[in-house]
């Protein structure tokens, strides 16, 4: 069996930092030197990541109305469907719905 010498000491992983009694981590455990080549590789293997592709923006989707190839669909709603009111109501419009409104208050 490996003594812990063996195991702690030839080990190329570093050893956790253990807590002592205040509850506070001692860096004794981990060499200076390593923690230096680290960063340096770190640095290093950042500078050699491949650079990401660039993309052009996205141009815009917004198509005239009269373009040659888009044909709009004009449709038929009944009159009492939402989607065939208009906001701007002629003088008979308003007479019928005012009407409706002071029934339905009077009821």
């Amino acid at each position: 069996m490996a003594s812990t010498s063996d195991v702690h000491g030839s080990s190329p992983v570093p050893t956790m930092p253990q807590p002592n009694d205040n509850g506070r981590a001692h860096m004794s455990s981990l060499s200076s030197s390593s923690s230096i080549s680290d960063a340096e590789n770190e640095r290093r293997g950042r500078s050699e990541r491949p650079r990401m592709a660039s993309r052009k923006p996205s141009a815009s989707i917004l198509v005239p109305r009269d373009h040659p190839e888009i044909e709009i669909e004009e449709e038929e709603f009944p009159p009492d469907d939402a989607r065939a009111m208009s906001p701007r109501r002629n003088s008979a419009d308003l007479e019928r719905l005012g009407k409706e409104a002071r029934q339905t208050l009077q009821e």
